[in-house]
């Protein structure tokens, strides 16, 4: 029974990424824009992409959702308040984990072992964690006083994500390609995917990103320390 629930955990922590991979295969096949790309290496590069995105939202995510969950525990006790960051880093990290053996097991299937630098994966997911965390700081904190902020991030992040080249190639032109230009996701995740598939990426572009993140990061910590005891003294009234 007890490994019958874990089974079944696990599956509904992948159905989503099934759900959005099978969505976007089946498009992708209807209306033909494969092009010169194979549906397996379509199939791993979104695999990548999802994976990516999903860390960086339930990075951003998951902190919100956790301290409205124990914001009573917070009022009536004195709590280190980064328990909050860490339960929710934790949490994508393993949602996370579960899904590698899937990009795995594809990458075998497919037959496209050599071409991948699999060991950049811890190093991406600090940085994707790391952005997903600073967007966090800022919005935790308001959060637990304005649920509208919590039950709008959702439909925020759905929106950056179709505006992220993760599901089809980046646009050159057209409005499509403004929204691309204009999301600052664009410039980040597929990019983290690239690096994992082995294709060549602006460096510079990279480390420049990387430092923003960074010092977003520093910035965002700092704010959520000022502010996260403001909140939780205000939702105790």
């Amino acid at each position: 029974m007890r490994y019958r629930r874990t089974f079944l955990s696990i599956f509904w922590l992948l159905l989503p990424l099934l759900a959005l991979v099978s969505a976007a295969v089946f498009l992708s096949l209807k209306f033909s824009v494969l092009d010169d790309t194979s549906l397996g290496h379509y199939l791993i590069k979104l695999l990548i992409g999802l994976m990516f995105w999903q860390l960086m939202a339930d990075s951003w995510l998951e902190p919100m959702r956790f301290a409205r969950r124990i914001k009573l525990i917070l009022i009536s006790y004195p709590l280190d308040k980064n328990i909050i960051l860490m339960a929710g880093n934790l949490s994508a990290v393993f949602n996370f984990i579960i899904k590698i053996p899937i990009l795995l097991l594809a990458i075998v299937y497919f037959d496209q072992i050599n071409s991948f630098n699999l060991l950049m994966i811890p190093f991406l997911m600090l940085l994707t964690m790391s952005l997903g965390t600073s967007l966090s700081c800022f919005m935790t904190p308001l959060s637990l006083g304005l649920l509208d902020i919590r039950y709008s991030a959702p439909l925020i992040q759905y929106f950056f994500l179709l505006a992220t080249p993760i599901f089809y190639t980046q646009f050159e032109s057209g409005i499509l390609a403004l929204l691309n230009f204009g999301n600052p996701f664009t410039y980040i995740i597929p990019m983290y995917r690239d690096m994992i598939l082995g294709v060549d990426i602006n460096i510079n572009l990279f480390f420049i990103v990387s430092a923003l993140i960074l010092s977003l990061l520093t910035i965002s910590l700092k704010y959520y320390s000022s502010k996260i005891g403001l909140a939780i003294a205000y939702i105790g009234k």
